[in-house]
């Protein structure tokens, strides 16, 4: 099951900026729709957590993990701080992370997609935003 592909999904229904929450705000949507999503795909669970992690090339970056019966279902979720992306380290994480790279301009991006060819991405512009979705 890609996590990250139906969180991505459900940034895109929800039409939101996350750059724009506090980090209270943020915890809360992240926990609130990977709960959705387990929900969506019949994953029930007991509890949730959010954890921060430590990475120099995220200005944030957390793991989310939620509880079943049986099983522990995760996925991660980061801010990237600048275009320069570590292709080698997004591959080791693709399965369970979600990456948000947010662009002052929009020819910024072309670098950068040169270096991930092998990973799924979408590319959102709006009036007040750039961003680049890496899942």
């Amino acid at each position: 099951m890609s996590f990250p592909f139906h969180l991505k999904n459900q940034i895109l229904q929800d039409n939101i900026d996350l750059s724009a929450l506090d980090e209270i705000d943020l915890r809360q949507w992240l926990v609130s729709n990977f709960v959705n999503i387990l929900c969506d795909q019949k994953f029930f669970i007991g509890s949730v957590s959010l954890t921060p992690l430590k990475n120099p090339n995220y200005t944030f970056l957390c793991k989310i993990e939620a509880f079943g019966d049986q099983k522990v279902y995760n996925i991660e979720y980061g801010e990237l701080k600048s275009l320069h992306i570590n292709e080698e380290e997004l591959i080791k994480n693709k399965s369970s992370r979600l990456s948000i790279l947010n662009l002052e301009k929009t020819l910024d991006v072309i670098p950068v997609l040169e270096c991930l060819d092998s990973l799924d991405f979408i590319f959102l512009k709006t009036t007040h935003r750039k961003t680049l979705i890496i899942y």
